[in-house]
């Protein structure tokens, strides 16, 4: 059933959300005075199942989708072809410019957080190998201002937002797993406007 996943047939079957459990009805929800506009998805896996944004890119926003998966980075020239797609890791900090990158049988979980991996094994996850993979830095990646940021990086979360209170720009609504993460974003003027089973979304506060 994969083959429909990557096929139009995928957008007649009547879906309205394409993320896990409707994080993108509910950025949608916050962002709806925005018609056209940009994003960027760290962690984006699939271009379309689980995505966070392929609902705001069949309504006509555009962005830019950071995804270390080879395979999965390569379904973006045709299932997205107008976004930007980068095949890498991102991190918060740190020089190191290749990172390594545990890779499980479950593609979901690849991470480059050694703990976090370490967890998926002990839960009984496979471990398929660790590859060395290029790694930039939030501020290589975000380097103009965004209305949606979507952050899924199995473990490295709330690193990536800690170092996003360094750069000038503000995403209007960002997207991401963990307490501490949205913890940090409270602290740094975003109120919490969602919650899902997985995901917690932000707005940021109004002046």
């Amino acid at each position: 059933m994969n083959w429909i996943k990557n096929s139009f047939l995928y957008d007649w079957l009547g879906k309205r959300s394409y993320a896990q459990c409707g994080e993108d009805l509910i950025a949608l929800e916050l962002l709806k005075d925005v018609k056209r506009g940009t994003y960027l998805e760290i962690g984006a896996y699939h271009p379309k199942v689980f995505s966070n944004t392929y609902l705001f890119y069949k309504k006509g926003w555009r962005g830019m989708v950071v995804e270390p998966n080879e395979r999965m980075a390569k379904l973006y020239g045709d299932s997205r072809p107008e976004d930007g797609v980068i095949e890498t890791g991102v991190r918060g900090q740190g020089s190191e410019v290749r990172g390594d990158y545990y890779i499980f049988e479950e593609e979901a979980r690849n991470t480059f957080d050694r703990s976090t991996a370490i967890s998926y094994q002990r839960s009984g996850n496979k471990l398929l190998r660790i590859e060395k993979k290029r790694i930039l830095q939030l501020s290589e990646v975000l380097n103009k201002n965004v209305d949606l940021l979507s952050i899924d990086t199995e473990g490295l979360d709330e690193e990536i937002v800690k170092s996003l209170a360094k750069l000038k720009m503000r995403p209007r609504v960002i997207i991401v797993e963990g307490e501490n993460a949205g913890k940090f974003l409270e602290k740094v003027g975003y109120v919490l406007a969602g919650r899902t089973p997985y995901s917690l979304i932000y707005n940021i506060r109004a002046k």
